[in-house]
């Protein structure tokens, strides 16, 4: 995403300099047997665009909500991605896409929860209001 905005204002700078343009579509291949998965449509400008608008304005959203209603919201996706059978599937995948063993992308999963869990166990801390003594310093 920086990088095309970047390479768009390396352009006006460097005019005859040559930057790379992604194809069409992405091929996705198990690493581990050279299987075709899928192909992917490959966002061009436009697309990553409308994408970025598209979060600003679901961050915006977000933002507004209390902190318990998303911590809530959380806390169920955490819950949702912490079933036995959603590890065992996301694993699975992770290891078609990356090669590694299935127990090494499990552990990734797992990994992820704990971080979850970390973020919630200390956001309401964090987000407290702090005000700090003015000592008249710069």
């Amino acid at each position: 995403f920086f990088s095309m905005f970047a390479c768009r204002r390396l352009t006006r700078l460097a005019p005859n300099v040559r930057f790379y343009s992604p194809p069409a579509s992405i091929t996705v291949l198990n690493p581990s047997t050279g299987y075709v998965m899928t192909s992917l449509f490959a966002d061009g400008e436009s697309s990553v665009v409308t994408k970025s608008d598209q979060a600003r304005a679901a961050q915006s959203s977000w933002s507004k909500l209390p902190l318990q209603q998303r911590k809530k919201a959380i806390q169920n996706y955490r819950d949702s991605l912490a079933k036995k059978e959603t590890i065992n599937e996301l694993a699975s995948v992770l290891s078609s896409e990356t090669g590694k063993p299935v127990s090494q992308a499990s552990g990734e999963i797992k990994a992820t929860l704990e971080r979850i869990d970390f973020f919630l166990n200390n956001i309401d801390e964090v987000m407290k209001t702090k005000e700090f003594p003015d000592r008249g310093g710069v």
